[in-house]
């Protein structure tokens, strides 16, 4: 997948524990808003490591959906289940589309 945001680790800056730099010098990413005690250091640190994060969720998105489109036993795959006439979403899909929307969501 091609997102656009800075690329490289996101470190949180040694001296000012409020900034995101990029390891790679591409200076800073973000600075977060000195608010209540704890809370802005806790926001650092998840900005910091979005795009691991971002990441992680691709790559295990991609691995658990081809996984379950093989050994569902349910939709056998299709993400579709007729059951009395009726069409449902499959549990999986239904999972894929919330999951989905969160890399949507970090990447459009």
């Amino acid at each position: 997948m091609n997102t656009q945001h800075t690329k490289g680790e996101w470190l949180i800056s040694p001296i000012h524990p409020n900034q995101i730099k990029g390891n790679a010098g591409t200076g800073e990413i973000a600075t977060v808003s000195e608010n209540r005690i704890g809370e802005w250091e806790a926001n650092a640190k998840l900005i910091a490591a979005a795009p691991e994060l971002l990441m992680s969720l691709i790559d295990f998105h991609k691995q658990a959906m081809a996984e379950l489109k093989k050994t569902c036993k349910y939709c056998e795959g299709t993400g579709s289940i007729n059951h009395n006439g009726s069409n449902y979403q499959c549990a999986h899909n239904v999972s894929d589309f919330a999951v989905l929307a969160a890399i949507e969501k970090a990447t459009k």
